[in-house]
């Protein structure tokens, strides 16, 4: 996969690891800016890829997992269910 600069490319797929201080709406908004979403984690071993990359490190970060439209029912960006 090309991806943007600044980019990890991982599996064939694009991961930006953003340490802008948003909140969900507002990183949600800025990854559908850029042509991509937040992330969506299908496999374990993308769950350790992500863990991997952020685990030193201090701040905190968004996934592309919500109950926004009903309190306790997880849902991705996708709409697919947790």
């Amino acid at each position: 996969s090309r991806c943007p600069r600044g980019w990890k490319v991982h599996n064939k797929k694009c991961y930006n690891i953003s340490t802008d201080e948003r909140n969900w709406n507002d990183a949600k908004q800025e990854c559908e800016s850029s042509n991509s979403h937040l992330i969506i984690i299908n496999a374990p071993e993308e769950q350790n890829f992500i863990i991997k990359t952020v685990k030193d490190k201090k701040e905190n970060y968004w996934i592309g997992l919500t109950d926004r439209a009903e309190e306790g029912k997880w849902k991705w960006v996708d709409g697919s269910t947790a």
